[in-house]
């Protein structure tokens, strides 16, 4: 009996054991689940501060953009309203130029006119004499341009001339010029001409151009060449019963003696941009560039612009006295130049291929007709006998060689010498030819 209550009192102190533990395990849980929700509450408070700071921050940030974005605005269009009232002010002075433009024009043709009239008086009195000679053609600058009339413009090439000055290049122009489907002005540079329109976007196209070479070449045949010095002697470039400054008919070949290709004060460009450039150009004149290349022995060449570097009293007195000008700084600096300028020459003739024809000024002496025909050919003219005659009369009877009026150091020889070593079309000279 003691023994069953023992049991019963153990078996109760076991279901209260076991009802208190778990009595003590479920408020153990109870108190972790608290600690962890107390945990994650105060950790998501310290999130939503940190989350509230930042929105603030880029609040702050987007409002600093919108206000610099007004600002930049508001300074547009102070600008926009700036812009507005000068260009009104600039319209209204456009307008007062070309008022005055106008005036300055009618002005400029009035004066032309008369200047005009004047080259002309003396022909006028030729063609009574000769009317065959000198066809009745336009002459004044204020008439409608020439070359917007397709029965004139049979236009087929614009020539350039390529090369050194003091080998010819006058009189190859003039009998040229002389051509009557021809016009060649005389160095008006109508590269520079028209690069310069193009800078100042002024507007100007071909045509305008084609009479500016052809006023030229009207005001060159009439007033200017009468009498050109040379080194022992003066010649004239007028050819009378031609066509200088004139034309018959109609033109085929117009151009410039110059054109930005023979001045070695500058010095030649054979760079690609000026090959570019001269692309461009020809699409500006809208006919195919063809190229005169007069050649003339180097040393004749240097010396002639030695010669010219001179008084004309003291270039007279040398050639009076059979004397020789002595050799300075200015005469090596020219070989230097000259020599550097042979290579860059080199480089155009190769660039141009065909389209440049090489003529050296020896053979303008030596058999003028074939050099006046090899002309004609390059540029798809015909030369009949009676312009031939005429013009290949205009030539030197004998070669000048000034080189024997120079004092020559040796250096300064070897130089040149080793230039017509170097370059194909200087082979045919040397100091004793």
């Amino acid at each position: 009996m003691i023994l069953q209550r023992e049991i019963i009192l153990d078996i109760l102190l076991f279901i209260i054991f076991m009802y208190v533990g778990r009595t003590y395990i479920s408020e153990v849980r109870r108190t972790n689940e608290l600690r962890e929700e107390m945990s994650n509450e105060i950790l998501l408070g310290v999130d939503r501060q940190e989350y509230e700071s930042n929105v603030s921050r880029e609040e702050e940030l987007a409002l600093k953009v919108c206000k610099e974005e007004i600002q930049r605005k508001r300074a547009y269009l102070d600008k926009c309203i700036d812009y507005n009232v000068k260009q009104e002010q600039y319209k209204e002075q456009i307008e007062l130029t070309e008022g005055r433009k106008e005036e300055g024009l009618q002005e400029i043709l009035k004066i032309g006119q008369l200047e005009l009239d004047e080259c002309f008086k003396d022909r006028n009195g030729l063609k009574d004499k000769h009317p065959d000679c000198f066809p009745k053609v336009s002459k004044s600058p204020n008439e409608k341009n020439i070359f917007r009339n397709s029965s004139v413009n049979k236009i087929k090439y614009f020539i350039l001339f390529l090369g050194h000055p003091r080998c010819g290049s006058s009189i190859i122009k003039a009998v040229l010029d002389a051509h009557p489907h021809v016009i060649i002005a005389t160095e008006s540079n109508a590269v520079q001409i028209w690069t310069n329109h193009v800078k100042k976007q002024i507007k100007f196209d071909r045509y305008d151009l084609f009479n500016i070479l052809r006023n030229r070449s009207i005001f060159i045949a009439d007033k200017i060449g009468r009498n050109v010095p040379a080194i022992e002697k003066y010649y004239t470039l007028q050819l009378p019963g031609l066509y200088m400054g004139e034309y018959k008919d109609y033109i085929h070949v117009i151009g410039d003696k110059e054109g930005l290709l023979m001045n070695i004060d500058r010095g030649f460009d054979d760079s690609e941009e000026f090959f570019r450039l001269l692309d461009r150009f020809q699409s500006f004149v809208g006919y195919p560039l063809k190229f005169f290349y007069i050649v003339r022995n180097p040393y004749d060449l240097i010396a002639t612009m030695y010669l010219y570097s001179i008084s004309a009293e003291l270039r007279q007195e040398l050639f009076t006295n059979n004397r020789t000008l002595k050799s300075t700084q200015s005469l090596s600096n020219m070989v230097r130049n000259h020599v550097a300028s042979f290579k860059k020459l080199q480089r155009h003739i190769n660039h141009y291929g065909e389209r440049l024809l090489t003529l050296y000024n020896e053979d303008l002496i030596s058999n003028p007709k074939l050099f006046i025909r090899r002309m004609c050919n390059h540029m798809g003219i015909y030369c009949n006998d009676y312009y031939i005659e005429k013009t290949s009369a205009k030539a030197f009877s004998s070669v000048t060689r000034s080189r024997y009026s120079v004092e020559w150091k040796q250096d300064a020889k070897n130089l040149v010498d080793t230039a017509i070593r170097n370059y194909p079309f200087l082979n045919r000279y040397s100091f004793e030819d």
